[in-house]
């Protein structure tokens, strides 16, 4: 072992683990292996951890760059919160943030939440409403087609239902497009539905009461939360708590097993540094992966992972004076859908959510741009977008004034898509790991993309370790 080489353990000690990647998934893998007595360490190549996960303070304005919340739907996640002791900190938000509006034939309409609100709002047609009486009756797709999320809607919902619900939800939670985004991948829950039940909806029925006996709930259903002082706090938390285990500043460049012990070559901040341990958990992006030489991998292989799409999105937070906005900001945000041929993604009333995120006589908005739908405005600077999106956003909510404040982030990649075929991708991560016995892979782009999937994915990983620690 040569002299710039941190042995992780001392031999027939307790077992070691070296994580890659300070975003969520990574500090939730390493913290919960930490607590369970191995020896951990968590590298980060920024200076910072969190990964997206990114909370601006200025003055009275809390501002979030990447996720601005996140759901608890397994209570895993709050064991998870109360255990960092966050749980005082946690902020719900406003039950008015239960409604969301679409644009529709150029106004924000609130979307119908349940069945009553659906058959009695003019939201839908009469025709898109009796097709939905329809779905149960409705036959499977062709068993060995993979379908995209448009052509599994549109056989089961609907063209209206494909535009106005599925389309902009879509550009809101993935910045994707339901055209290419595989439904089995993307939505495997909405899949699972007419699989096991033969229907949407009485799959729907029946998978309430399955999720009640085991003490679950929908992600339509689950609580949604912040902190007090943005998502942030998370990372931040995992930091304090984490001490020396979290090294920063320090980039993995090549991994080899040696001796039945995985060595690990990185740079840290400038200079070479080595690190030995019994399990390698890969937690970085999938597009960063082709960055690091595995060994018995090829480059081609690793560069695969570097091909999933990720479309480039902008947010803009803008801050205006309440009394200069018509709209009563009754609700978690606007989307709009494709059809409307508008140049934004949507609009969160962030002030709505958590009024004291702004001060009290004015309302914070983040607007979304570009994603797979308009990639090429995504990457527009900041002076070349607020003009557009203020154009959009005046009429809409009725706005007639100029922004107090302006906070701009742009991120090149922002969300991996769970294309069509995206399956050959998580095989080709099963592959390796079965060919490279204690070398883990976690994030994003292999256990769902929100902040609740992403934690749960890294919780069951360590599931396992900790059940094969031997």
């Amino acid at each position: 072992m040569s002299p710039d080489t941190e042995k992780q353990i001392e031999p027939h000690t307790s077992p070691s683990a070296l994580v890659i990647g300070a975003g969520i998934a990574g500090l939730t893998a390493g913290w919960r292996l930490m607590q369970s007595g191995w020896h951990v360490r968590i590298l980060e190549s920024g200076i910072r951890p969190g990964g997206a996960m990114v909370t601006e303070r200025e003055g009275e304005y809390l501002i979030e760059h990447g996720p601005n919340t996140a759901l608890e739907s397994d209570p895993r996640i709050g064991e998870l919160i109360h255990e960092l002791g966050l749980a005082d900190e946690k902020r719900i938000p406003e039950l008015a943030s239960k409604k969301r509006f679409i644009l529709k034939q150029g106004r924000p309409q609130p979307l119908p939440m349940s069945p009553q609100a659906f058959f009695g709002s003019g939201f839908f047609s009469w025709k898109a409403k009796l097709s939905l009486l329809g779905e149960p009756f409705r036959k499977p797709g062709i068993e060995d087609h993979e379908e995209s999320l448009s052509e599994f809607v549109l056989r089961r919902l609907g063209r209206e239902f494909l535009d106005y619900a599925i389309n902009p939800f879509v550009a809101g939670v993935y910045a994707g497009a339901p055209d290419r985004l595989g439904v089995e991948q993307a939505f495997p829950k909405l899949h699972a539905l007419e699989k096991n039940y033969g229907s949407l909806i009485r799959g729907q029925v029946l998978g309430a009461r399955q999720r009640k006996r085991e003490g679950r709930v929908s992600k339509q259903r689950a609580p949604m939360f912040s902190f007090r002082q943005g998502l942030g706090s998370l990372p931040e938390r995992f930091q304090e708590l984490l001490g020396d285990s979290l090294v920063l500043q320090t980039r993995a460049k090549k991994l080899s097993l040696e001796e039945g012990l995985w060595a690990i070559e990185t740079e840290c901040q400038g200079q070479p540094k080595n690190f030995e341990a019994d399990r390698v958990i890969y937690a970085g992006t999938a597009h960063q992966l082709p960055e690091i030489s595995i060994e018995g991998v090829s480059s081609s292989e690793l560069q695969s992972f570097g091909n999933i799409y990720h479309p480039p999105v902008s947010s803009l937070s803008l801050a205006f004076p309440r009394n200069r906005v018509e709209h009563p900001l009754d609700g978690f945000g606007l989307l709009v859908p494709e059809v409307e041929k508008r140049k934004i993604l949507g609009a969160l009333f962030m002030s709505t959510l958590f009024p004291e995120r702004c001060p009290k006589d004015q309302v914070l908005f983040t607007v979304f741009i570009g994603g797979t739908r308009q990639p090429h405005y995504a990457s527009l600077s900041r002076e070349e977008l607020l003009p557009m999106v203020l154009e959009e956003l005046k009429p809409m909510l009725g706005i007639s004034s100029e922004p107090t404040h302006v906070f701009h982030r742009f991120w090149e990649k922002a969300i991996p898509q769970y294309d069509v075929g995206y399956g050959s991708v998580r095989n080709r991560l099963n592959d390796l790991e079965a060919s490279h016995p204690g070398l883990h892979f976690c994030g994003n782009y292999r256990g769902g993309i929100s902040v609740a999937d992403t934690i749960l994915h890294a919780l069951k990983l360590t599931d396992l370790l900790l059940d094969h620690k031997d």
